[in-house]
């Protein structure tokens, strides 16, 4: 597998944080986990670039769709790609996100969209679907 900077998961709840980290790690991924929104932003406005974002919709501190105001305020960050994964997340309609996952989908089927997303980043030199870093 090609080297992909790490993947972003976002979620509040410990055992789904570390269940995913360890899916995506035994899968090849580098991954940083934050608590909520504001640990991510944080995370992002200290300089961390991930090739992607898994995150939870409801979370205390700065929920999901709060996270996703918040990088859209922002070029860089906007760019990055979004995937929501969450107890809700076929009924979740948001701008900017890639796909809406629930946490009882299979694994498989995030680590399939996951490995799609960061295909589609090197065939576009790290870029978003708009071409913008």
């Amino acid at each position: 597998m090609d080297r992909v900077a790490p993947i972003l998961v976002v979620d509040d709840n410990a055992e789904t944080s570390a269940a995913l980290t360890a899916v995506l790690q035994i899968r090849g991924y580098e991954t940083v986990a934050a608590r909520d929104g504001l640990e991510a932003l944080a995370e992002l406005r200290a300089g961390l670039r991930p090739s992607l974002i898994v995150l939870d919709w409801m979370m205390p501190n700065l929920d999901g769709r709060g996270f996703l105001e918040e990088l859209a305020t922002d070029l860089q960050l906007e760019a990055i790609p979004v995937i929501i994964y969450s107890a809700v997340g076929a009924r979740i309609v948001a701008d900017g996100v890639e796909a809406t996952l629930s946490k009882s989908v299979d694994p498989q089927v995030l680590l399939d969209l996951v490995a799609d997303i960061a295909a589609h980043r090197r065939r576009n030199g790290g870029r978003g679907n708009d071409g913008q870093a």
